[in-house]
């Protein structure tokens, strides 16, 4: 009897124990993967170098803790009891404001100016763009730079603690559209445009638990872009109507509730209701007009929630996120490094240039994509140089996104140098297939 009592205490604990490494094995059990940005580390090739400095061991251990078997549902019970019982997010990106509200702290910190570039370097940015904007009206094409606000600078009372609110600094924000005015640039200030409207629209532009721009917000901005282009260029792009739409607090689209699945929860929170237009587009028309987009992830929803760009934009056009990869049309993220070497010859194919940037973004000065260009139509004779280290810039970011550091660490121990210059010459070696391709986009 005292050992029958005995093994209904002891076997589920060694159950606790055992399942992990019964579930990485065998896979007994279906678990969705976890939500939040997280790689798990990959397992390291022995070799005598790693094996003697350490690395291997470090490695290894990293690999087991990071791939052991049920994983995902410990860290959603830990983050669910965190949440549920201390008010706390266990994902470091996400703050918890009033009324349950989500959002993030980097918008918070250029709310109030702590990420100020400096006027002098904000006022050579938009100069350059300005010469770039009127090279590409040279060359019959449209140039629109449109800023997109973050959660916090449309809803600053979601932030708790108001004197938390209080501005350190002028903000990068309030400097470039006064530029962008004094220089003449095309631009829409869509942080100013949806505080104008924000108490006569019956739907929120950000919802409680998303970080970019509500689907009803995209409807209506592309609605100004659209009409922005076609004021601009005399062309008619595909017409549509999303006069009609529905409300619903279910199965939110693409973005809308992204923080909450960033916080990976046990329980799904209940997001309130939210307001989706009903696209219905005029088939008949030509989808003539070509555009190049480089902008942040706040760019993704113009296809992401009703896949609306790729029914009005000719087959030519494209997103470069980040001005580092090619996302759009191919839906293969971070798989094309951008090729700037042929960054004219491919805007040859282009009708209308779309920079975006999120306020929190404007201290990146559009991703580099106006230096390049600046290069090229302004100091030619530099460009070749400038553009080849481009091309190398982002491979590298290419190859750390997509996991070649095995790779690159072989290179490294068969040349006897460090990690980093190992990095660079795997970079030249990609970019001198770039140069005998001609490839546009690796």
């Amino acid at each position: 009897m005292k050992n029958r009592s005995a093994l209904i205490l002891i076997v589920p604990f060694a159950l606790v124990f055992l399942l992990p490494g019964i579930q990485k094995e065998a896979k007994l059990i279906p678990v969705a993967p976890l939500k939040s940005v997280f790689q798990p580390a990959k397992k390291l090739s022995l070799t005598g170098k790693n094996w003697f400095s350490g690395d291997f061991q470090l490695n290894f251990e990293k690999y087991l803790k990071d791939n052991i078997g049920l994983r995902p549902v410990f860290v959603r019970i830990y983050n669910q009891c965190n949440y549920s019982l201390f008010g706390m997010p266990s994902y470091g990106g996400v703050s918890i404001g009033n009324n349950g509200v989500l959002y993030q702290p980097g918008y918070l910190s250029t709310y109030k100016g702590e990420d100020f570039a400096g006027s002098a370097r904000i006022d050579s940015f938009v100069r350059r763009m300005k010469i770039v904007q009127d090279e590409l009206k040279r060359k019959n094409k449209y140039f629109l730079f449109i800023i997109a606000p973050g959660k916090v600078n449309i809803y600053p009372e979601i932030i708790p603690d108001k004197t938390g609110l209080k501005k350190v600094d002028t903000t990068n924000l309030e400097v470039m559209v006064d530029r962008l005015g004094k220089y003449n640039v095309n631009h829409i200030d869509f942080c100013a445009y949806f505080k104008t409207i924000r108490d006569t629209v019956h739907y929120p532009f950000f919802t409680k638990y998303g970080t970019h721009w509500s689907g009803s917000a995209v409807s209506l901005v592309m609605d100004t872009i659209f009409k922005r282009i076609e004021k601009a260029t005399g062309e008619k792009l595909v017409n549509y109507d999303n006069s009609k739409g529905y409300s619903t607090n279910k199965d939110l689209k693409f973005t809308d509730t992204d923080l909450a699945n960033y916080m990976d929860l046990v329980f799904r929170l209940k997001p309130d209701s939210v307001y989706y237009p009903i696209y219905v587009f005029d088939t008949s028309a030509a989808r003539s007009c070509g555009m190049l987009i480089i902008g942040d992830s706040f760019c993704q929803s113009f296809w992401g929630f009703d896949n609306v760009f790729p029914r009005v934009f000719s087959d030519s056009s494209m997103f470069w996120g980040y001005y580092r990869h090619k996302e759009w049309p191919t839906n293969k993220s971070m798989s094309m490094p951008i090729n700037a070497f042929y960054l004219d010859e491919y805007l040859r194919n282009i009708d209308v240039v779309l920079l975006e940037s999120v306020d929190m973004n404007l201290n990146l000065f559009g991703y580099g994509f106006i230096d390049d260009l600046y290069c090229v139509y302004a100091r030619p004779e530099n460009a070749k140089e400038h553009l080849a280290a481009r091309i190398r810039e982002n491979i590298i970011f290419w190859a750390r996104m997509n996991d070649e550091r095995f790779l690159v660490q072989k290179i490294a121990d068969e040349m006897q140098i460090t990690v980093d210059s190992a990095y660079q010459v795997y970079a030249l070696k990609k970019q001198k297939e770039f140069y005998e391709t001609k490839k546009i986009l690796y």
